[in-house]
């Protein structure tokens, strides 16, 4: 029995020349998936065939891509998801595999590699043949989300004192309003929930200095 391949996207060129590849192989073959990324989870749930391995188009999720992956991933464990890209798009990529894909596909390189990409992630559950591209991209990607504007820094600055955001907003004349949104955006950035673990990380990696907030 040929392991059941799905392909989402929104160009049926793709879908097409994919499945002509894949259909060719001795142990796989594709099976049609009902394209919604709003509700791919649930697209899944109510089809009778389900997909051992689901290639996933990043250039057609990438407006709530993440969190589709991760939905996936949670209400369809056994589904090894893989990222394809037609685009030299390495931020939705990596965020793909951050939200749960075991492996990303670049088109240029598919006709050499996808037989055998395949095989490695229905056996092992992932293809790490660029691996080590993988980290180096998921690093620059990540020093790239903590990069600070000159606002963001005088902000995380005043994060470690005692004023309240209605004084740090005299002081930087801004509305109390305007300085919780941009808290908001410093909380994404840093993966915290709350001012103090905001300061705790700041100072962890060295965004800011204890130094510079000890008594006179």
């Amino acid at each position: 029995m040929k392991v059941k391949v799905g392909i989402v996207s929104d160009n049926e060129l793709v879908i097409t020349s994919l499945s002509v590849i894949i259909n060719r192989f001795e142990t796989f073959e594709v099976i049609p998936v009902e394209f919604n990324a709003d509700n791919l989870s649930g697209n899944l749930a109510a089809q009778y065939l389900q997909p051992e391995i689901l290639l996933i188009d990043s250039n057609s999720v990438k407006i709530n891509g993440i969190e589709t992956i991760r939905r996936i991933r949670r209400n369809h464990p056994d589904v090894k998801l893989t990222a394809i890209s037609t685009k030299a798009d390495e931020a939705d990529t990596i965020k793909m595999l951050m939200g749960g894909c075991c492996a990303f596909l670049y088109k240029e390189l598919l006709d050499k590699t996808l037989e055998y990409a395949l095989k490695e992630i229905y056996k092992n559950g992932y293809y790490n043949a660029d691996i080590y591209k993988i980290i180096r991209m998921i690093s620059c990607f990540e020093q790239a989300q903590t990069e600070f504007n000159e606002r963001e820094k005088k902000l995380l600055e005043l994060a470690c004192s005692d004023l309240t955001y209605k004084e740090i907003g005299v002081q930087m004349y801004l509305s109390e309003r305007t300085i919780k949104a941009n808290y908001d955006v410093l909380f994404d950035k840093l993966e915290v929930r709350s001012r103090a673990g905001l300061v705790l990380e700041a100072i962890r990696q060295h965004f800011v200095s204890i130094n510079n907030f000890s008594d006179p």
